[in-house]
């Protein structure tokens, strides 16, 4: 599945409890994959030492539901964005 098909579905398939499907609709496309992006790195230290996929992906799941609820760190990619960084 492709991060575009996987978007798409997403939306489709809204659900308000889940709150990576609020923060796609809130904040679209390319800051919801912007956060992944920086949360996936934050983990970079630990997924070249080989931990295990899951500790990796929750680590993920909840470095990324910090940057959402920052709203600080949200505007800051908002104006990237808007400034093409």
């Amino acid at each position: 599945m492709t991060v575009e098909s996987a978007i798409t579905k997403a939306l489709e398939n809204f659900d308000p409890k889940n709150p990576f499907h609020m923060a796609l609709r809130k904040y679209g496309e390319y800051r919801y994959n912007r956060v992944i992006e920086l949360a996936t790195e934050s983990q970079r230290v630990a997924i070249a030492e080989g931990h295990s996929i899951v500790e990796v992906a929750e680590s993920v799941r909840a470095r990324a539901l910090e940057i959402f609820a920052d709203e600080r760190r949200m505007r800051g990619i908002r104006l990237e964005d808007e400034l093409g960084l």
